[in-house]
């Protein structure tokens, strides 16, 4: 089946990133059979803007606000990805 969109609820930012690193981690140590080209497939997923959109969400308070500044800035540096950024409450 083909999906035009996919809403995946995430953990908290550091567990997220923490997980969104993983497939170019495993890509650089396994370079060859399915499990390297598997994470290669995924970490195009990950950076292609076509493919990919992430939303940030965060509450209108200080460190919730500091944090979602903070990722969003190691998603540019890491993934090329700006996320777009939902303010809650």
């Amino acid at each position: 089946l083909a999906y035009k969109h996919i809403v995946v609820d995430c953990f908290s930012t550091g567990h997220f990133e923490a997980l969104l690193k993983v497939p170019a981690g495993m890509a650089s140590i396994i370079r060859f059979g399915p499990m390297g080209e598997q994470c290669r497939s995924i970490q195009q997923v990950i950076t292609n803007k076509e493919q990919t959109t992430i939303w940030l969400v965060t509450l209108p308070e200080e460190m919730p606000t500091r944090e979602a500044e903070d990722f969003s800035l190691n998603l540019k540096k890491f993934f090329n990805q700006v996320p777009k950024v939902v303010c809650n409450k």
